[in-house]
Order: C-alpha cells, then structure tokens, then sequence
C-alpha cells in the first residue's frame, strides 16, 4: 500500500485551485512570523529579559532557513514542474522547515559561534 501524496486533510481541491496564490500564501506567513518573532526577541533582548531567548533564536533562524530554501525549492517545482500539484509543493514545504529546525536546535551553538546570529 503506498501513501497517496495528493490528499492534504480533505483541504487539497482548496490547495490546487490556489494556483500563485498558495506560494505568496506560505511565503508571507513565514515572513511575517518571522518578523513577529524578531520584534518579540528584541523586546526581551532590550528589556533584559532571558525568558525563551535562545528558544526564541532558534526559530528565528528556523523561519529564515525554511524561507530562503523552500522559496527556491518551490519556485522550482512550480514553474519548472509542469504537472506538480500544490499538495506536493506544501509537503515540500512542510519537509523544510521540520529538517530546518532539527538542523537549527542540533546546530545552533555552531552558528552562534560563527557569529551569524546576535546572542
């Protein structure tokens, strides 16, 4: 038995008739949490409080990872990719961002130390 890939919830025929609307659709709630984050940890950060503050890096750099990779990888499967439905293009996304934040709670020391984030 294998796993159909075009089934999202009962949400798919909703998802494909989008069209561009579904990638400036994850494309802008990605930014705009990753903003809401920014203003939250600068609000800590300037109030001295360390209440979530590495928790806080850690999606921060999670949302920006997941945006500059899945903007490419979807923009790839959607205009080069002829007879890909959105289904897949969301399950792409959603396979991004769970890689990018193992990638950034397993990695986020490293990258601190590299100095790519304000700590």
């Amino acid at each position: 038995m294998e796993f159909n890939f075009d089934v999202f919830f009962g949400l798919e025929s909703q998802i494909n008739n989008m069209g561009d609307r579904m990638i400036l659709a994850f494309f802008a709630v990605l930014m705009y949490s990753e903003v809401a984050l920014l203003v939250i940890s600068g609000y800590l950060r300037k109030f001295k409080i360390a209440l979530f503050h590495n928790q806080l890096n850690i999606l921060v750099l999670t949302l920006g990872l997941t945006i500059f990779f899945g903007t490419i990888v979807s923009l790839l499967l959607f205009y080069f990719v002829y007879d890909c439905s959105k289904v897949k293009i969301l399950y792409c996304w959603i396979a991004i961002f769970a890689s990018m934040f193992y990638f950034s709670v397993f990695n986020y020391n490293s990258v601190r130390k590299l100095g790519l984030t304000k700590s």
